[in-house]
């Protein structure tokens, strides 16, 4: 699998403090790298870094611990298609390429990562070293699913399970010291319970990415689904979004949805939904967080999961 740059305005990399748009012109390069001028070496020992991995794209961030602040954003798309992803490459690659990687130390390193093979367990059946039996019962591709973790999602008394392959463990291993390994729903499913506030009525939060969804209805603190589905097309979008709504008997003209992720409000996929769904808004970054002004010149609702990461940390 090879990272390639994204169609984005360039201005070449002399200074860090000079960093708005970085459009990798070879293979490899970062498509989007957003640098604050106050960060300096000395301040990143003082850094976290939030990584995010899919399919099609990793994201990463360093967050200021001191400040809750988000200083710095690069991000790398992949050309892969429907090819299988070859993790030794790509994060051998990202270590070789990865701007902020090269130039900046950090204290910790917490990975979401959208694994397909991910499932929710009630705490009340939940048994510690049953994760693996969880997951094999689910799912059959027991090669991707050679290691397994879960994570305590506090406000829904869940846990969710998921399963990577050995050659992913290995490489966030000797990329990074002692990761944290999250599956990226998890803190996906914190940001909707935190935007919700506990409101009544249902509320439909979509997450989009290039070529999946993830859905969650919430009414006020009770979760009535979480699931992802591939939907690489505006349509698919749409059908399974509209699916949940026949499913939980949802109406798509009254429910609240929230929309996020990696899109252009100019695309296909939203001006779809927009047709749709009456009260459709674009989710804003996560409230506990701050953010350098020039992340913030950045559409609210992108890189979404990649700033619940920090989540972790509450």
């Amino acid at each position: 699998m090879i990272f390639v740059a994204l169609s984005i305005m360039r201005q070449d990399i002399q200074n860090p403090s000079e960093n708005i748009f970085l459009h990798g012109s070879k293979s490899g390069e970062a498509g989007l790298l957003l640098v604050d001028e106050s960060l300096e070496t000395r301040t990143a020992l003082a850094c976290e870094l939030l990584v995010v991995l899919d399919a099609d794209s990793i994201q990463l961030a360093l967050k200021e611990k001191k400040s809750n602040r988000i200083l710095a954003l690069e991000i790398f798309q992949s050309e892969s298609g429907n090819k299988a992803i070859n993790w030794t490459e790509a994060l051998e690659q990202l270590s070789r390429n990865s701007y902020l990687l090269r130039h900046f130390e950090f204290t910790k390193a917490i990975v979401g990562i959208f694994s397909s093979p991910y499932t929710l367990v009630p705490e009340a059946i939940y048994k510690a070293g049953d994760d693996k039996k969880f997951i094999d019962f689910h799912f059959e591709d027991k090669e991707n699913t050679q290691r397994v973790f879960s994570r305590q999602v506090n406000p829904f008394q869940l846990k969710t399970l998921f399963g990577i392959s050995e050659e992913l463990y290995h490489e966030l291993f000797h990329l990074f010291e002692e990761p944290e390994l999250i599956h990226a729903t998890s803190t996906l499913l914190e940001a909707a319970h935190l935007q919700s506030r506990g409101k009544k009525e249902r509320e439909l939060f979509l997450h989009v990415r290039k070529a999946s969804v993830d859905i969650i209805v919430l009414e006020g603190k009770k979760l009535l689904l979480m699931n992802s589905y591939a939907s690489p097309t505006a349509d698919d979008l749409l059908y399974f979004s509209l699916m949940v709504c026949d499913q939980l008997e949802l109406d798509p003209d009254s429910i609240q949805v929230w929309l996020s992720g990696e899109f252009e409000k100019e695309s296909a996929k939203y001006k779809l939904l927009y047709q749709y769904f009456r009260n459709l808004q674009l989710s804003q970054r996560p409230g506990n967080l701050n953010y350098s002004y020039r992340i913030e010149q950045l559409p609210a609702h992108q890189h979404f999961s990649l700033f619940t990461l920090a989540l972790c940390e509450l």
